[in-house]
């Protein structure tokens, strides 16, 4: 998107979706009484939970824990992790570099 052109409402919606999930940061075994404080933290702002959580043999226990506990699957998403360096190494411009969040990104 080139600089200085408004996101389009539905981009706005996109990135708000994305921030109101929790995403797991690892691939390894999470520990199962993180479930408390996520659900506590969703709780707190007032959101219903929403945990986008990879289909591995590392996260059964805690899928089975969440849907015993009353969660479902939903639709399934891709999920992409990088290092800014390697981002800033793609062709074009894939995105801008901050320190620090802007006032229009806190905004959102």
């Amino acid at each position: 998107m080139p600089e200085g052109v408004p996101l389009a409402d539905a981009d706005v919606a996109a990135i708000e979706r994305a921030t109101l999930q929790a995403v797991p940061l690892s691939q390894a075994a999470p520990d199962l009484a993180a479930i408390d404080e996520i659900l506590a933290r969703y709780r707190a702002a007032g959101l219903p939970p929403v945990l986008r959580l990879p289909v591995l043999p590392s996260f059964c226990a805690f899928s089975a824990e969440l849907q015993r506990r009353g969660a479902r699957c939903a639709a399934p998403m891709l999920t992409q992790v990088g290092s800014v360096g390697g981002l800033q190494a793609l062709p074009g411009k894939p995105g801008e570099v901050a320190d620090a969040p802007s006032e229009t990104w806190m905004a959102v």
